[in-house]
């Protein structure tokens, strides 16, 4: 009988253990934004960034929970976003926000930083060696990612 109560008293730490291992990790980041240069413009927009970039700062949070990932962002004097993704078994992840969130319209021609659509693209990679974070807006963010 002592084995059996050992035994389960061990699955039981190796339980908890596990559970804690999966609790969920939030990241902060804050960081000044980059021209577009370093991607191509789509469409062959001629549009690549603007010089204001330098001056504009964006302030992220994320949260990861085992393959969730949650967080909100928010430009200098701007507004605040919210996104979900799913990480792959890499740890990336890729979401698309609508610039206009009420509707979702286009306004007919480069909304920001070159692209020829009306979103908001957050992409990056977080995993066990690796936090990264891409925001590609009016500007590109790569704010580094601290651990909370």
């Amino acid at each position: 009988m002592r084995c059996v109560h050992s035994s389960v008293a061990i699955g039981l730490l190796v339980l908890l253990a596990g559970e804690a291992i999966a609790a969920p990790l939030t990241y902060v980041g804050k960081g000044p934004g980059n021209k577009l240069g370093e991607l191509a413009p789509r469409a062959g927009n001629k549009n690549i960034g603007t010089s204001r970039c330098a001056a504009n700062e964006i302030t992220i949070d994320v949260t990861v929970d085992g393959a969730s990932v949650r967080g909100s962002f928010r430009e200098k004097h701007g507004g605040t976003y919210r996104f979900e993704a799913t990480r792959d078994v890499k740890g990336a992840f890729n979401v698309d926000i609508p610039r206009n969130r009420e509707s979702g319209a286009s306004s007919g021609g480069p909304s920001h930083a070159g692209l020829d659509d009306s979103l908001i693209h957050v992409r990056g990679v977080i995993n066990d060696g690796d936090a990264q974070i891409t925001v590609e807006d009016s500007c590109i963010f790569k704010p580094p990612l601290t651990r909370k």
